[in-house]
């Protein structure tokens, strides 16, 4: 009895080491490669605490947690375990995903086969009221304002989610839209221009990623553009160069996209896109400043592509889960500020969110200047403030309805 106990007991400690073991490879492998930006984010997120007067405990609390997503989102061979996962749930016919971020990256599959990530109600009152604040603000200093609304990937008009799952971003685009006209802002909603092009929705995203795709945001600042020249008396140059696609390279990349929602469920579960790049076939010249968060800051000069392409991402050699989305401007800055060198004219301010990393570099090539600001990351100076300090013949507001801000004017 003895003997078989020991035998029983032996099993159970062999078990427990080879986990343990195989635990530890899979963190070293994991230090080994993403060791010093897991460290830097914890360490930001440290910095970022103290800089707010964070008490110890929740000061602590924040740091663990910095370095527990950082090692979850980063752990060796993550993409292999998720990918795995979503071949079973493709398997058993599940629609819902629940990610262990359940909160925020829930991934629900539509009937057309796309993916997205569930929506939340908001009152937007506030935020809508600092919007009409701003725009007031404004028209004392004789500058114009536009707020181009964002198209949502779930279609207002298409019944594409799951039985019983429920989108709130259009409600909350339409809810904003009505408050701002109310306030006589000019308002573009690229929703409701799809419909009017006889768009088919689905084709303007991407299947795994939330984003719309380059053609998409091509077609958005060119109905953008097209209307500053008509109704806003700014000066405004080559919008017939500009916005015609012959002048343009396009270039097709087959199956090489796994986007921010197909990265949650993996390549089995969700396929893989096709990515579009459009850059212009004619001169260009500019310089750019990166403005990042750290206030490290970063000046680029030469062609559209020199300043604006991040090459890395259109590697086809680099794994899918690169984010080619993100091949214009490489990410969201706190500020960019760009000189297009061969116009003299015509300066603008784009407040936006990630929508507009395909879209804000077509939008330089009509002015002078084009700064691009984005309010979640800049914390230099209050938006007035900026404003005040610069020229601007137009601020545009270009925002999806699921990143609405509630910066109040002055703040």
């Amino acid at each position: 009895m003895k003997l078989i106990k020991n035998d029983g007991n032996l099993k159970q400690y062999f078990i427990a080491a080879a986990f343990v073991i195989i635990i530890f490879t899979f963190g070293i492998l994991t230090f080994s490669a993403q060791g010093p930006s897991i460290l830097k984010s914890s360490y930001t997120q440290f910095k970022s605490g103290l800089a707010n007067n964070f008490s110890a405990n929740v000061l602590l609390k924040n740091t663990i947690n910095e370095f527990e997503k950082g090692v979850n989102q980063n752990i060796y061979g993550r993409l292999v375990f998720v990918d795995i996962f979503g071949g079973l749930q493709r398997l058993m016919g599940k629609n819902v995903v629940i990610d262990a971020d359940a909160e925020n990256s829930t991934i629900y599959k539509m009937k057309n086969g796309q993916l997205t990530f569930s929506g939340y109600p908001k009152d937007l009152t506030e935020t809508a009221k600092n919007v009409i604040e701003l725009k007031e603000y404004l028209d004392g200093k004789g500058i114009e304002f536009l707020y181009v609304q964002a198209p949502h990937k779930v279609s207002k008009y298409e019944d594409q989610l799951p039985v019983g799952i429920e989108d709130y971003n259009n409600k909350k685009a339409d809810d904003m839209l009505s408050l701002l006209r109310e306030g006589n802002v000019r308002v573009i909603d690229l929703r409701e221009e799809i419909q009017k092009d006889n768009l088919i929705h689905e084709d303007m995203f991407y299947k795994t990623d939330h984003h719309w795709t380059t053609p998409a945001a091509f077609w958005g600042y060119c109905k953008v553009i097209s209307y500053i020249n008509e109704n806003l008396d700014i000066p405004v140059s080559n919008v017939e160069v500009t916005t015609n696609l012959e002048n343009y390279f396009v270039e097709e990349y087959k199956n090489c996209f796994l986007g921010s929602q197909g990265r949650r469920v993996g390549r089995l579960y969700a396929g893989l896109d096709d990515y579009t790049f459009i850059h212009p076939d004619f001169d260009t010249s500019y310089t750019m400043d990166y403005h990042y968060s750290n206030g490290k800051t970063q000046t680029l000069e030469g062609t559209f592509d020199d300043v604006f392409v991040k090459k890395e991402n259109l590697d086809m050699s680099q794994p899918p889960s690169t984010n080619r989305y993100a091949s214009y401007l490489g990410g969201d800055y706190p500020l960019l500020v760009i000189d297009n060198k061969l116009l003299d004219e015509g300066n603008i301010l784009i407040v936006q969110d990630s929508f507009g990393l395909p879209f804000s570099p077509f939008m330089s090539l009509n002015f002078s200047e084009t700064q691009i600001f984005d309010l979640r990351h800049y914390k230099e100076k209050t938006l007035v403030e900026f404003i005040d300090e610069n020229n601007f013949d137009l601020v545009l507001f270009l925002q999806n309805a699921n990143n609405y801000e509630q910066n109040k004017v002055g703040e």
